[in-house]
């Protein structure tokens, strides 16, 4: 297995005018990409059919991960190929790979399969910002209503959750 050697950018080589193109250009081939990840899986399937081995079906899915950049969306890769509804293989949080699962060969359904495309199963996760502010308020308000209860189980210290109240207090300028 090999990995990808590391590029070097030289972004003095592209126009202003040529980023328009560039970018047009990159969304064809994001497209294509994801096709062609989905055509390598559709035939990983027909092939787990046609010779009811799914350790290598495994290993080609877990090949097919290996070879994909970082930035490829791999976890929705992964939740395809461990959906019962599709490979119904596991993922394996110690080893980080896909193994083998109770599917059985028979119960593929390769139309399914090849029209349950794996970008659209798992939609890319929306952008959140971190606002620690806000967090800190939550945590501070939790800690009050856990304190408030008298409960012998949450502890909250006195001196932590004043330290919390200061830090809730505090605002951020720029």
């Amino acid at each position: 297995m090999t990995k990808t050697k590391k590029v070097r950018v030289d972004w003095n080589a592209m126009t202003a005018a040529m980023i328009e193109p560039a970018s047009v250009l990159n969304g064809r081939n994001s497209e294509t990409l994801q096709l062609r990840v989905h055509k390598v899986l559709i035939a990983i399937a027909a092939d787990w059919i046609a010779t009811t081995d799914q350790k290598t079906a495994v290993e080609r899915v877990n090949f097919q991960l290996d070879q994909l950049s970082d930035g490829l969306r791999k976890n929705a890769i992964v939740t395809w190929v461990t959906s019962p509804k599709h490979f119904g293989m596991v993922y394996n949080d110690e080893t980080k790979v896909i193994a083998a699962g109770k599917t059985k060969v028979k119960s593929l359904d390769m139309p399914f399969l090849k029209n349950s495309h794996w970008w659209l199963f798992t939609k890319e996760p929306a952008f959140k910002v971190h606002d620690l502010p806000a967090k800190i308020t939550k945590l501070v308000v939790e800690a009050t209503n856990a304190a408030k209860k008298d409960d012998k189980r949450n502890v909250i210290p006195a001196e932590i959750l004043t330290a919390l109240r200061a830090v809730d207090a505090m605002t951020v300028t720029s």
